[in-house]
């Protein structure tokens, strides 16, 4: 999908939330991914446009599971679900501080044990509430500048528990593979220290 033209986005963001203040587009995507500032504070903005239905279910999906897990830490927790604005569909979300795993490979970051940790728990968490299939890629896991901190920024993709359990727990065994292909990808990369700096 073609990113909005500086125009078309502040138009668009305009009807959304005349709030909101848009600083940089995040990430390249299918869906359009913005950091925001209302009221002085950092935000998440993603909007799926008009006619891009996959993309409007990916963040009905996430608006969902988001709404459901909002007392798990480590995720940016849903802030504003604004629905359908001129076929546009959009929600607010946290944003969390730090680089990807990805981009903190290829910039030489840092990444502690605990920050692992961290995301192994998320994931546990999501599991214990009946999800799995996470997406836990490298692209979508982000780690604090200091390295201690971890947080799972996308949800628009996962199976339930309830759909069928035989898939869930296949899903669940892609969760933790995903999870030792990131712990892999750290100390490939040098990234994952053991907190002395070594």
């Amino acid at each position: 999908m073609k990113a909005m033209t500086n125009m078309q986005l502040d138009e668009i963001v305009r009807l959304i939330d005349p709030t909101l203040a848009v600083k940089r587009q995040l990430k390249p995507s299918s869906l359009q991914v913005y950091e925001v500032e209302m009221e002085g504070n950092k935000h998440v903005l993603k909007i799926a446009k008009p006619q891009y239905r996959w993309g409007h279910k990916h963040i009905r999906n996430e608006r969902d599971i988001l709404q459901i897990a909002h007392n798990i830490p480590g995720i940016t927790h849903l802030v504003r679900d604004y629905g359908c604005v001129n076929d546009n569909y959009a929600i607010l979300k946290e944003y969390f501080e730090g680089e990807s795993i990805h981009h903190c490979s290829n910039n030489r970051g840092i990444v502690l044990p605990c920050a692992m940790e961290m995301v192994r728990d998320i994931i546990c968490r999501f599991h214990s509430l009946g999800f799995a299939e996470l997406d836990a890629h490298p692209h979508n896991v982000i780690i604090s500048p200091d390295g201690r901190g971890a947080c799972i920024i996308d949800f628009g993709l996962y199976v339930t528990k309830s759909d069928n359990k035989e898939i869930f727990e296949e899903a669940k065994k892609r969760d933790n593979l995903r999870f030792e292909y990131l712990i892999s990808l750290c100390k490939d990369e040098g990234l994952l220290q053991d907190g002395s700096g070594r």
